[in-house]
């Protein structure tokens, strides 16, 4: 990774999620309901099991400087539930973020997807005989209301081999430009040797988005994100294309994937 000893690893996933996602917080509201079970888009051979938990909340707006208060679910355990199936229902171009308190594992995706993410249920979530599971739920909807549904479901999360792959060559790349931008920014690299850096990384990103098997996303993103490197002024070629970067964080994320960002002597979240 650009020759770099002594590195430091560091996640970046929820926490940069979030921030890349909502720049800016204000207060959600919130009225947590049970409702009644109802049919949705489930992977096959499963079904859902007991009432679901319905919450809604007033979304933030982003470039707002005030505090976050996150909408609460919890979501009442029941004997046979692997994982919790998470609807959000949200208006414009804005994204959701659902995190398990225990756990800390996270699901996200823009207002507007219909399709269901599933959180696994772990053995965390079940530490000291815990009978519920609290979920924390944000949306940038400037201001406007949405809606967070959580079922509990037998559906057995398991990680996609192929995207989990991606993730980790993903961190190492953008672990490239971080470095070689830190040190240009420190003067540790001359200008030429940026480029240099620049170049390994954008390479790698490229080879990413023409892999056989290569996901629509992946390939999309992947190529954007090589274009907006090569295009960056020296120093700035990590935080070049922040929109393709939330999209892989995101769906590594939505896998258990976290994007990791491995730096000598990293001293700050990505981006």
């Amino acid at each position: 990774m650009g020759g770099n000893v002594g590195s430091k690893p560091t996640a970046v996933g929820v926490a940069l999620a979030a921030v890349v996602l909502i720049v800016g917080l204000s207060a959600c509201s919130a009225a947590s309901t049970q409702e009644a079970g109802r049919s949705s888009a489930t992977p096959a051979n499963t079904s859902a099991l007991g009432a679901a938990t319905v919450a809604h909340g007033t979304g933030i707006t982003a470039g707002h400087a005030t505090s976050s208060k996150p909408l609460v679910l919890t979501v009442p355990l029941v004997t046979g539930a692997q994982s919790i199936e998470v609807t959000v229902t949200c208006a414009g171009s804005g994204g959701w973020f659902v995190t398990d308190d225990a756990s800390t594992l996270t699901r996200e995706a823009s207002c507007g997807t219909t399709s269901p993410e599933y959180l696994p249920i772990t053995a965390r979530d079940k530490d000291f005989g815990a009978t519920t599971v609290t979920l924390d739920a944000t949306a940038a909807t400037d201001g406007k209301p949405f809606t967070v549904r959580a079922s509990l479901s037998t559906y057995v999360f398991r990680q996609n081999a192929g995207v989990s792959a991606f993730c980790t060559a993903y961190s190492d790349a953008e672990s490239t430009l971080d470095q070689a931008d830190q040190d240009y920014l420190s003067h540790e690299l001359s200008a030429s040797q940026w480029q240099q850096e620049r170049a390994t990384a954008a390479s790698d990103l490229a080879a990413l988005s023409t892999k056989a098997g290569a996901t629509s996303w992946e390939s999309s993103s992947t190529a954007s994100l090589a274009k907006a490197a090569l295009a960056a002024q020296p120093g700035h070629a990590e935080t070049a294309d922040r929109a393709d970067a939330t999209t892989v964080i995101g769906r590594c994320e939505n896998n258990d994937s976290t994007v990791t960002i491995t730096t000598d002597d990293y001293s700050g979240g990505q981006g």
